[in-house]
């Protein structure tokens, strides 16, 4: 066994010993990869660096065991009855828009009170693209009207213009947004 490969087994069964969290390295995915594997385990309230959060260890495939980290787009699968069971999980982007591009699709789902990176909580608008991809988009100052159950279903077209200073001289993000209902 090279040394690298004797550091890391230490320092996962250190982590283990104190039973902080990820026993398995997080997965990382790649846009459009999935992640089919056998749940082993969901732990809750795992420390992070900036606060909490649930981690699932999942057993691929191919044997290896992975760490999925509780977000936006893998709660869905952090539920108890999912332990034992085979998951297919495959993660919606979130929408990072340069100025003048355009997001349009029909709202699929809202995602109400979701962990973020930064220790925060925020709700997340679920758009299907007419190629049938799906992308989340974070809700904002500029865009919280628009995140209803009812407009679940409509028709949406998102411009990002981009950022402004306000008078207060603090930037903000500048859309403009259209619904329609679906035919």
């Amino acid at each position: 066994m090279r040394p690298e490969e004797e550091l890391e087994m230490e320092l996962r069964r250190e982590a283990e010993r104190r039973g902080s969290g990820a026993v398995a390295p997080t997965w990382k995915p790649q846009p459009g990869e999935v992640l089919v594997g056998r749940v082993l385990e969901i732990k809750r309230g795992v420390k992070t660096r900036v606060g909490e959060n649930d981690v699932m260890v999942i057993m691929k495939e191919n044997g290896e065991k992975v760490s999925v980290w509780k977000s936006p787009s893998t709660e869905q699968w952090f539920d108890e009855r999912n332990v034992g069971k085979t998951v297919r999980i495959q993660l919606e982007p979130i929408w990072k828009p340069r100025p003048g591009e355009i997001l349009k699709g029909r709202i699929v789902g809202i995602r109400r009170d979701i962990p973020t990176k930064y220790g925060g909580r925020n709700d997340l608008m679920v758009v299907q693209t007419p190629d049938g991809k799906r992308v989340a988009v974070w809700k904002k100052a500029t865009l919280e009207d628009y995140f209803n159950e009812e407009n679940v279903g409509k028709l949406v077209g998102i411009l990002y213009v981009g950022k402004t200073t306000g008078r207060k001289g603090t930037s903000y993000d500048v859309y403009v947004v259209k619904l329609k209902d679906a035919a």
